[in-house]
């Protein structure tokens, strides 16, 4: 099975936003990207996005993209060939106080993207497992086909084990959120100090790709909300380190 290695560019939105997406694509192809998973498209048309990706030989493997904004996004999904979308977050009243309308918006999501032949899946924080709940679990279930990118650390920072999370979810898991949570981090405030290079922190990293590899999920989007030193160090350090674990994984 191939296994797709790629960026969430929201890591990246500084430098977009100081330096432009070309540069940012370079950086990332230059660190050993297979693709990016988009954000937003940053005021570009679809055409003028593309360009830029097939200039750097980049594709996109993922689009975050709430349920409100889909309908807006369909030229984007159809020009930049994108076949999986996931739904970026919920906030606390749509995943507990209007559950059943956060549902409906989510199937009629999938819907409009079905006839595209574009999968949808759910992006997890940590609001899903406040609780003990688990609203990930239940969006699924009340939405068949619908799968889940799992943020290990977000997870962690719940408090939870994201191996045990992996395993619970199953076929229905259809990629990781690699964001590894400083080792020194305080889970009551886990974003205070910048993310670690994948394996060196507290997220479970190693694990969580050697059981997402056996059961068959082929998809691994490194994510930081702080990058911890020179972003093109730690580029390139995270895509080794999460295709080195990949590859052990396989053995």
């Amino acid at each position: 099975m191939d296994m797709t290695v790629g960026v969430q560019l929201y890591s990246l939105r500084e430098s977009v936003k100081n330096e432009g997406l070309d540069a940012v694509l370079r950086k990332v192809a230059a660190a050993g990207f297979d693709c990016v998973e988009t954000a937003g498209f940053y005021g570009l048309s679809p055409d003028e996005f593309a360009r830029l990706l097939c200039k750097h030989g980049l594709k996109v493997c993922s689009a975050h993209i709430s349920a409100g904004e889909m309908a807006a996004a369909v030229p984007y999904i159809e020009a930049l060939g994108i076949k999986q979308v996931y739904i970026p977050w919920c906030g606390d009243r749509e995943l507990y106080d209007v559950f059943d309308s956060t549902v409906r918006s989510v199937r009629e999501a999938q819907s409009l993207l079905a006839g595209m032949g574009v999968a949808l899946g759910y992006h997890n924080h940590a609001r899903e497992y406040i609780g003990g709940n688990d609203r990930v679990a239940d969006i699924m279930a009340a939405v068949p086909g619908l799968t889940a990118e799992l943020d290990i650390f977000w997870a962690t920072a719940a408090g939870l084990n994201p191996a045990d999370l992996i395993k619970k979810y199953g076929k229905r898991l259809s990629a990781l959120h690699i964001k590894e949570m400083n080792a020194h981090a305080d889970l009551s405030d886990p974003a205070a100090l910048p993310e670690a290079v994948p394996g060196e922190g507290r997220s479970g990293c190693r694990e969580a790709i050697a059981l997402a590899v056996r059961a068959g999920v082929g998809r691994y989007v490194l994510e930081a909300e702080h990058i911890p030193f020179d972003e093109e160090k730690y580029l390139a350090a995270s895509a080794v380190a999460i295709r080195k674990m990949i590859a052990e994984a396989q053995k």
